[in-house]
């Protein structure tokens, strides 16, 4: 399922109908939980959306959920929005990962402006994540030997000096260089260079 949807956990029925009523009004779907324990039985972190979370409930609070999100590798942003709004619960709020934290007393625009960052903000690191994992794909659908030419070449060395380092004719090695840049769907050796530096930085940080 693409469409997006918000997520609205609250204990207070009459919120959930409030904020359920405003996001319907601007056609995006929502699910909502009347707990946070709800919310996370219902497995529902891979999809695609943003949640609008209570920050006082029985059982886990808003803060907790932030908490265990933030452990997560979820790309869900988080609005917290409550009727007793505090500095230091703003502060650890923002601090979990919070796209915003706004009181319940706000108005509906800035609601709405709060929920649409959130879901412009977890497009944009689905995408990132999609993109990854097709340039990961491509990557390791090199062969052996064309991964030993990609190496050679991102160090800047040209189709001859592969040739010979490699002990291969030089035809060979245009033919290898044609399969890389054709699996890997690029046009131009920027490009190329792009990924190998992003795959290379993504392997450090992992």
């Amino acid at each position: 399922m693409d469409e997006p949807t918000v997520f609205i956990i609250d204990d207070d029925v009459n919120t959930r109908l409030s904020i359920g009523a405003l996001v319907q009004s601007m056609n995006v779907r929502t699910e909502c939980f009347e707990s946070a324990e709800l919310f996370l039985a219902a497995d529902l972190l891979n999809r695609p959306g943003c949640v609008v979370t209570d920050l006082r409930m029985l059982g886990l609070s808003g803060l907790d959920l932030l908490e265990i999100l933030a452990g997560s590798e979820t790309a869900l942003q988080i609005v917290v929005i409550t009727a007793y709004a505090s500095i230091p619960d703003a502060v650890r709020a923002v601090q979990c990962g919070a796209i915003s934290f706004l009181e319940k007393s706000c108005q509906e625009r800035e609601l709405w402006q709060a929920i649409n960052v959130a879901l412009s903000k977890n497009n944009t690191l689905r995408l990132a994540t999609q993109q990854k994992e097709l340039d990961n794909s491509a990557l390791a659908s090199l062969t052996a030997d064309e991964q030993i030419v990609l190496k050679l070449i991102a160090k800047g060395q040209s189709n001859k000096q592969v040739a010979i380092g490699l002990d291969i004719g030089l035809r060979t090695v245009e033919d290898r260089r044609r399969r890389i840049f054709r699996k890997l769907d690029v046009s131009s050796f920027a490009e190329l260079m792009r990924m190998v530096v992003k795959a290379e930085q993504e392997t450090k940080t992992a």
